[in-house]
């Protein structure tokens, strides 16, 4: 009881100047304690340096330490680099500096409540689901500056599947571990530090814009791993991985549908503009859901009974004539997806339905 009569005496305005302090530190004092070189990391997550080799500002990305300078270091840069972009002209049409400047000093202890509030939310949920891949890259946005990228924990390949998915680890196939599934990972949030801040507000608020970037991420993965790991199934295994994400569970983010794009690289083909992916997995979506009528009355995610669903309505929908070429080819990439990565469901336990186990061919990527 004492500690509670404490605790309600303590301000929220001392207990943001005690969390700002730690940032100050940690970012000023122990940066070595917060944050690593990228090679370093790799060297004590056992994955081949060679893996980030040629991405965009490598030499300049730095990783955050699974430690408490770690987070206040990721709550700091984060909400500084937040009130720039804020301040950047992008945002504001008058192009003057001190204005840019003054916009930048007003929101930062805005942005950095919001930041310690977002941070320490999404790490006690994601501590308490036992959620894995909670790793984003924080791009400085400009040619010269520092990105930082917070790291999965380590994972299984099943793991991997069943957190993207939501598809039950005992319906999964089985797959080698040989290779970490925190390398795609971590190439794709390494390839995001190449990015520049955009140029218009209305631009950034779109999320076929997060697609573009989403999927050019994929792709350097794709390019990566043709050139380290050409007889490894892990490329195969991300791409139906991302492709039944899309659709086996019920919520939707067309901002991360990627497997489109994935799949015209791998192929050689043309890939879809980011508008034409967006819509066309958008509409997919509206077309699934639609034919499952009351699709939230279906279990829950932990049995699988979702998936299973969306797998006999996609067959129906590959049978009918209301798919454009596009949408098509993403509902066979779910299809063949949850054949690859979940041959112990129980959809293919009846004599009469057993997964193909044929999945597409991949070659070697065009040259960049």
């Amino acid at each position: 009881m004492e500690v509670l009569k404490y605790a309600r005496k303590i301000s929220l305005a001392k207990t943001f100047a005690a969390a700002a302090l730690c940032s100050l530190i940690s970012i000023y004092v122990a940066e070595p304690l917060a944050v690593q070189d990228l090679d370093d990391y790799a060297q004590d997550n056992n994955i081949p340096t060679e893996v980030f080799d040629g991405l965009p500002y490598e030499d300049q990305t730095k990783v955050y330490r699974k430690n408490l300078a770690g987070f206040f270091y990721d709550v700091g840069v984060s909400s500084w680099r937040m009130s720039k972009a804020l301040g950047h002209k992008a945002f504001n049409e008058d192009d003057e500096t001190l204005i840019r400047e003054a916009v930048t000093g007003a929101v930062l202890p805005l942005v950095y409540s919001y930041s310690l509030v977002l941070r320490t939310a999404s790490n006690v949920t994601m501590a308490v689901l036992g959620y894995d891949i909670n790793a984003y890259a924080l791009p400085a946005y400009t040619a010269d500056g520092e990105c930082v990228i917070n790291p999965p924990n380590e994972m299984t390949v099943r793991e991997f599947i069943h957190q993207f998915t939501d598809i039950p680890k005992e319906h999964l196939s089985s797959f080698s571990d040989e290779i970490s599934p925190i390398i795609p990972i971590m190439v794709h949030e390494a390839e995001h530090c190449g990015l520049i801040l955009s140029q218009t507000l209305k631009e950034r608020s779109l999320n076929s814009f997060t697609l573009g970037g989403e999927a050019s991420a994929d792709n350097q993965y794709m390019k990566q791993h043709q050139r380290l790991y050409p007889d490894s199934s892990l490329d195969r295994v991300f791409l139906y991985t991302r492709a039944v994400s899309l659709l086996s569970r019920k919520s939707f983010d067309a901002g991360h549908a990627t497997s489109l794009n994935v799949d015209a690289y791998i192929r050689g083909a043309k890939p879809p503009t980011r508008e034409e992916a967006y819509y066309n997995y958008g509409h997919l979506n509206e077309l699934v859901k639609k034919e499952l009528l009351d699709f939230k009355a279906l279990g829950d995610d932990e049995d699988g009974e979702y998936y299973q669903a969306v797998y006999g309505v996609v067959q129906v929908l590959l049978n009918g004539n209301e798919l454009t070429p596009l949408m098509r080819r993403a509902a066979e990439l779910y299809v063949e997806g949850v054949e690859y990565v979940a041959d112990n469901s129980p959809l293919f336990k009846a004599p009469e339905i057993q997964p193909k186990a044929q999945s597409i061919s991949l070659p070697a990527p065009p040259s960049a």
